[in-house]
């Protein structure tokens, strides 16, 4: 992949039924990296657990951004909220749903503090 490639940027509107989209360009692009079929599922339940984080429950406007930055050895996703953004956020039980579902699917996470970001990382399956 030619460095003119990278980063990848997808805006969206912060509203649940863009999530498909989201998950079908992460999707698409794991694909294109040679990333296996559980990896790609793997990407696809973390990317769907990071839009339902950062989408907030009183449905406040703003946007969901996303930037993929391919390396060699994995795929690296970070997504942020700018909806709601006037108040802090961050729910225990939806934080805990992130983290155990999360946990799983991805080789390292992390979560700002006042949960406007997450960053998700996905090694390459050795072939």
């Amino acid at each position: 992949m030619a460095d003119a490639d990278l980063p990848i940027r997808l805006t969206l509107p912060a509203r649940h039924e863009y999530g498909r989209v989201a998950r079908l360009a992460t999707w698409s692009l794991a694909v294109r990296l040679g990333y296996n079929h559980a990896a790609v599922g793997d990407l696809s339940l973390a990317i769907d657990e990071a839009m339902i984080y950062l989408l907030r429950p009183e449905g406040a406007p703003g946007r969901i951004s996303l930037i993929m930055r391919p390396h060699p050895d994995s795929l690296e996703i970070v997504a942020s909220t700018s909806a709601g953004a006037d108040q802090h956020w961050d729910d225990a039980g939806a934080r805990a749903r992130f983290e155990a579902l999360v946990d799983a699917t991805v080789d390292e996470w992390s979560l700002d503090p006042d949960g406007s970001r997450v960053r998700l990382v996905k090694l390459r399956p050795v072939a």
